[in-house]
């Protein structure tokens, strides 16, 4: 794998801008096609604001740490933060299809990533939840 790029990024939505900036300048750097990069800035807002709004038991400051990388045929996502334990691969699959009143609340920004990545990887080293998502690309990355 070559790394692209690492920034780390404060617990708060404001980080939002300079997360979407990196990968801006990733799919721009590399030419990558437009859905790729919908693509990735649907997993990256939901894994993003899932860890900000539900990961940490205080409401203290916290770093979300992210790195771009890309590998042949994929653009990989590695999220690292010292929040809750969290394997979103593991998470159920939400009940589809209900009026909205009806439909539990959450567990849809989960099943979107796991609709979106091709793969997703999770293990707990130490204090840290480290996520990976590799997202398939039509366009060849070096």
């Amino acid at each position: 794998m070559t790394l692209f790029d690492t920034i780390r990024l404060e617990n708060c939505h404001a980080s939002l801008l300079a997360a979407n900036t990196v990968i801006e300048r990733y799919c721009s750097r590399y030419e990558l096609d437009a859905a790729t990069r919908q693509q990735l800035l649907l997993i990256l807002e939901e894994t993003l604001v899932n860890i900000i709004n539900h990961g940490f038991d205080d409401s203290g400051k916290h770093y979300i740490e992210l790195s771009i990388y890309h590998e042949p045929g994929n653009v990989v996502l590695r999220f690292k933060d010292d929040g809750r334990p969290f394997d979103p691969a593991r998470q159920p699959m939400p009940t589809l299809g209900l009026p909205s009143q009806d439909a539990p609340v959450g567990g849809l920004g989960v099943y979107l990533m796991q609709q979106l990545a091709k793969t997703i990887r999770y293990q707990r080293s130490g204090k840290y939840n480290i996520l990976t998502l590799l997202c398939s690309t039509r366009t060849r990355v070096p």
